[in-house]
């Protein structure tokens, strides 16, 4: 029971993402020119502003509709069960310590910006998204452990921002 890699590069988030990139790719590389010529034509602006209501439409949907799902999962997994696993304490601290310090012992020797090595500290740090979970029941793993893991490092970050803005304001 391997992965199908033809229905792995048929995915839809992977035609996605390979169609935004070649857009994204394209519009540098085409000639000022030619994104004249198509702008006075009114072919981009009636193109983009298709393509933006849509796209509008469906970031309003996004964080409501994660939101939902992250709900239904976590009235499954439930608070008080996810805080009292043991194995959810590990998996937290292996993602919220463990890792970033892994990470900053790499990029404190990578000649890049400081503002640069904070972002990419503070996404180390960030609570596990609910993309995790997603993943997890779309491959029959067990969900409900990543939705505990996900409550836990969602109620520590959280916790961990009051105390930090605290001593900082």
């Amino acid at each position: 029971e391997g992965i199908n890699i033809k229905s792995a590069l048929l995915s839809p988030g992977l035609i996605a993402t390979a169609l935004g990139s070649v857009i994204f790719i394209s519009s540098g590389l085409l000639p000022q020119t030619t994104l004249n010529f198509l702008s006075t034509n009114g072919f981009t602006s009636a193109l983009g502003t298709s393509i933006y209501e849509v796209l509008n439409m469906l970031k309003g949907v996004n964080t409501p509709l994660a939101m939902l799902v992250a709900g239904a999962w976590l009235e499954k997994a439930g608070i008080k069960k996810s805080v009292s696993d043991f194995s959810v304490w590990k998996a937290t601290l292996v993602r919220m310590i463990v890792i970033p310090l892994l990470l900053l012992s790499v990029i404190y020797f990578i000649p890049i910006s400081h503002d640069i090595k904070t972002i990419i500290m503070l996404g180390s740090c960030a609570p596990t998204a609910i993309i995790a979970a997603t993943f997890s029941q779309l491959n029959d793993a067990d969900y409900v452990f990543c939705t505990k893991v996900i409550t836990v490092t969602t109620l520590i970050s959280a916790a961990a921002g009051l105390v930090v803005t605290d001593i900082f304001l």
